[in-house]
Formats: structure tokens, C-alpha cells, sequence
């Protein structure tokens, strides 16, 4: 068996190969084949041994492999359950607004800190951030390049929010504004989020204030396009030269204010009119959108194509517009 050991079955393979190139003796070549058997037998024994300690070696692999993601799934399955906190309404987690301020002074609140900011400054804000003035001054913003807004004396913005990247919402949790917001694409709004209501806008310039006592009650005053206010369920559009809910405009409907420019005179014949026009227009269209909200889309749609039919040019015209095109076909 050592003779058998020694024997090198490669070497023995390539001279069989060649051995009929070779001059040998019978005697020699017969005894190097007797050694043939045995020396296989040790080639193979030699490569079984190999082949188990390869998989042997494989099998510990996978066992702690398995070891691995049944802790894993343990872990997963184990860990306390944790109650998902309320989306934020104003936009995504961590996204950021540049504010810029353009005149006076602004007071910055962070996590941080709190910091004042006077004209030419700017800062990056978050939904969690706010700005705000002192009771005795007031100042102006840019926020972003959507809109510019002025800040009267007390008043407080927080929750200033992106969508899609861009700044699209804040809330005026105290005092008054100014806004002058530039013309947004089709499928853009502003909006302006209150106490108790949201006022909505595609691109104008139009005033908000918010009075505390004795309840939260909001002030929409429009210089400039129109403007959506949703007061609940209630939806009203305000066009240039009105009011919602104001004091001096005697009531929520939207009472028409004299225009800068224009004297009273020259405007007091078409003062009952357009009033008159416009409460209709209203009526239309909050009769269909209230159809539609209630599914009711064959309603909806009658409603709007009666104000678009009535009032084609009217400011509410665009909106009953696109309402209309996206009532749903199938329906």
C-alpha cells in the first residue's frame, strides 16, 4: 500500500498515453498496471474525503445564514409596536423654503433657537420653523420665488410647506397679511390656512387677517383675480374688489368694495348688478359642487354647463370649467 501511495496516477496516465512511442519490457509495463487498482482506489478515497469537507463546510454556511434571518425576523416580529405619527399637511418631512426679507425685521424660530432677521437676510425654514413680528413693527417676505408677503404688527406664519419642491402653503396663526402671489401653473394653488378657514389662489394679490376673540374668525379681503375660500363644507369664490367675511362688508357673501381708481359715481349703477350676478354665479356653483362631492355626476355636470351657458365670462367660469373636466367619464 506505501508502493501503491507513492505511485503518481497523473504521471502513470501520461505514460500510458505515450507508451506506445516508448520501448519498454513486457515484465515493466505489467507491473506498472498492477499498480493501476490500487493507486485509483486512493485517487478516489482522496476526492470523496474532499468533496464532504466541502460540504460539511457549505452546510455550517447556510445553518448560520439561517441563523441569521430567523433572528432577524425574531427581532422584526418582536420589536413594540410604535403608532405612526400624523402626516404633516404642509408638505414633505425635512423639505425646506428659502425666506428672504426684503424690509423690516423678522423673527425667526427654530429648534435652534430664536434669531432676528432684518432686510437683505435670508434663511432656509421648515414646517417645524415659524416667523413672526413684535407688536410694533411690520415686515416683508419673499418666499421663495412664489410669493412676496407682508407681515403686519403681531403676526405669526408657521407650517410653511413645500409640495413637489416648491413653497405652496403656510399658516397665518395670528395677526394680518399681504399677499402678492405670482401666476402658478395649471396644477398649482396657494393656499393660506387659517383657524377656521383655507383661502386658496392661483396667482393674486389679496389680504388676510385672523381675530381671535371672542372665536377665531377670518378677514379675506381681494385686490387683484380670485380667490377660493373653503369654510367647511361652504365654498366661496371672492373676486378683485370684494370681501369674505369682514366686518365692514356686512355679511360672508362677498359684498363688492369700491375699486382704487375708480370713483364711486361711475361704478354705482353696476354696484346691484354685478352683486346680483355674482351671488348667482355662486349659487351655480355651489350646488354643483356639492353634487359632485356627493357623487351625484350627472348633476354636477347639468349645474355646470347651466353657469358656463349663464355666465361664460365670469369669474367663476374657469373653475366650473375645470371642475367640470374632471368629473369622472364612467360614471
Amino acid at each position: 500500500m506505501d508502493e501503491c501511495a507513492d505511485f503518481n496516477l497523473e504521471a502513470y496516465l501520461h505514460e500510458m498515453r505515450t507508451l506506445v512511442r516508448r520501448s519498454e519490457a513486457p515484465s515493466a509495463r505489467v507491473l506498472r498496471r498492477q499498480k493501476l487498482l490500487p493507486a485509483l482506489r486512493l485517487h478516489v478515497a482522496a476526492e470523496q474525503r474532499r468533496r464532504r469537507r466541502w460540504q460539511v463546510g457549505r452546510g455550517w454556511a447556510a445553518a448560520f445564514l439561517g441563523l441569521g434571518a430567523a433572528a432577524g425576523l425574531i427581532a422584526i416580529t418582536t420589536r413594540p409596536s410604535v403608532k405612526p405619527t400624523a402626516p404633516v399637511a404642509v408638505g414633505p418631512v425635512g423639505s425646506e423654503v428659502g425666506v428672504e426679507v426684503t424690509r423690516g425685521t423678522v423673527i425667526v424660530n427654530q429648534a435652534t433657537g430664536q434669531r432676528a432677521l432684518g432686510a437683505g437676510q435670508d434663511i432656509n425654514v421648515s414646517a417645524s420653523d415659524s416667523l413672526e413680528t413684535t407688536g410694533q413693527n411690520e415686515a416683508q417676505v419673499r418666499l421663495a420665488s412664489v410669493a412676496n408677503v407682508r407681515l403686519r404688527e403681531a403676526t405669526r406664519l408657521a407650517e410653511i410647506g413645500t409640495r413637489a419642491g416648491q413653497v405652496d402653503r403656510f399658516r397665518l396663526a395670528r395677526g394680518s397679511v399681504h399677499l402678492k402671489v405670482n401666476k402658478l401653473a395649471a396644477d398649482r394653488r396657494f393656499h393660506v390656512v387659517t383657524p377656521d378657514v383655507e383661502v386658496q389662489v392661483k396667482g393674486t394679490e389679496f389680504d388676510v387677517s385672523v381675530t381671535m376673540e371672542p372665536r377665531p374668525h377670518t378677514c379675506v379681503r381681494v385686490q387683484e383675480g380670485l380667490v377660493q375660500v373653503t369654510a367647511g363644507s361652504a365654498v366661496r369664490l371672492v373676486s378683485a374688489g370684494e370681501t369674505w367675511g369682514c366686518a365692514d362688508a356686512g355679511s360672508r357673501s362677498g359684498a363688492a368694495l369700491p375699486v382704487p381708481g375708480v370713483r364711486p359715481a361711475s361704478r354705482r349703477a353696476h354696484v346691484t348688478t354685478e352683486a346680483s350676478e355674482l351671488g348667482a354665479q355662486n349659487e351655480l356653483f355651489e350646488r354643483a359642487l356639492g353634487d359632485q362631492r356627493a357623487g351625484l355626476y350627472d348633476q354636477a355636470r347639468e349645474v355646470y354647463r347651466e353657469l358656463l351657458r349663464r355666465y361664460p365670462t365670469g369669474p367663476l367660469a374657469p373653475q366650473a370649467a375645470a371642475n367640470l373636466a374632471a368629473i369622472p367619464r364612467d360614471r
